[in-house]
């Protein structure tokens, strides 16, 4: 999947009222740290500003919170390894909206391992106010032929595995 998709989705630098979606591109070599290395540190210009959750991509690969980097501050912290030549997309919003994560694993969703047409029940999505980004293993999904929404329930138009992990970033 390319950024591509993430870059139209999520609106980039766009503005509601007292809003703002911003995205802060990077480089591997922005890191401290040493090329190839885990633990590197990337200091944004404004993720402590953020009013909700962080959504980071690196190299067309959407990073699990807690798996694979923490935030503290300004400062993303990579827990898998980082190269000079990668690219990092960090997206957030600051003001009166939010940006919420929900992580699930795949044995969150009614049906059976592997099966497509699996139902997960979201604890807010029906509030989302644009558009909604789902990540499955770290790629990024596309609504019109991987998924459906009705209220709180998303439906997986692909196999679902137990296993899956499942990122579900949306704006309140």
């Amino acid at each position: 999947m390319s950024n591509n998709l993430l870059l139209q989705s999520v609106g980039t630098g766009t503005t509601s009222g007292s809003s703002t979606q911003t995205l802060e591109q990077f480089s591997g070599s922005d890191c401290s740290g040493s090329d190839g290395d885990a633990n590197r540190v990337l200091t944004t210009s404004g993720v402590s500003g953020a009013s909700g959750e962080v959504m980071v991509v690196m190299d067309g690969q959407l990073l699990r919170k807690t798996d694979k980097y923490t935030v503290s501050g300004d400062d993303i912290t990579f827990l898998v390894k980082v190269f000079d030549s990668s690219g990092i997309d960090i997206f957030y919003v600051t003001g009166s909206i939010t940006q919420t994560l929900e992580q699930f694993s795949g044995s969150d969703c009614s049906g059976s391992d592997g099966d497509a047409n699996r139902v997960l029940t979201t604890s807010g999505v029906s509030g989302a106010s644009g558009e909604i980004i789902i990540g499955v293993d770290g790629q990024i999904i596309r609504k019109t032929d991987k998924f459906t929404v009705s209220g709180d329930d998303v439906t997986f138009l692909i196999k679902i595995f137990d296993s899956s992990k499942i990122d579900i970033f949306y704006i309140t």
